[in-house]
């Protein structure tokens, strides 16, 4: 997954119409309905949209949405299409304001409630997705 993540991290960084193009080993990346590649781009396209960049958020939806069909479940590609809208789990939506508000909470405890709760949403769907929108976050950082 290391050079498909690369080359997401490369695109965040400059956003193009065409889509992350070599990272689309991460859909279908992994077990389940939602496999975990498809949660951490759907978790980007959430992230992106919390942070005002709903052009990006909509190139990477085209993007996918043309591969998706082939690589992954018809339960996944409806959950990456409510990712392209910004809609989640509403647990995720928790950590994507205290991550991005201008007052993060302080303290473990703060976190470690917000992140019990991530951990109600699938098998590792909820961590997944939350590393994406980290992703996203990392991102503006440079």
């Amino acid at each position: 997954a290391r050079p498909a993540l690369a080359a997401l991290d490369s695109w965040l960084e400059q956003p193009r119409a065409q889509g992350p193009l070599h990272a689309q080993a991460l859909i279908g990346m992994g077990p389940g309905l939602t496999p975990s590649g498809d949660d951490f781009l759907g978790g980007v396209m959430v992230g992106l949209r919390a942070t005002g960049r709903r052009a990006a958020a909509a190139a990477l939806w085209r993007w996918l949405d043309r591969q998706a069909a082939e690589r992954t479940s018809a339960i996944s590609r409806a959950h990456l299409a409510a990712a392209a809208q910004g809609e989640a789990h509403e647990a995720l939506h928790a950590c994507v304001e205290a991550l991005f508000a201008a007052q993060a909470p302080r303290g473990d405890a703060r976190w470690s409630s917000l992140l019990s709760r991530l951990d109600a949403v699938g098998h590792c769907s909820g961590r997944d997705g939350l590393a994406g929108v980290v992703a996203v976050a990392r991102s503006m950082l440079r």
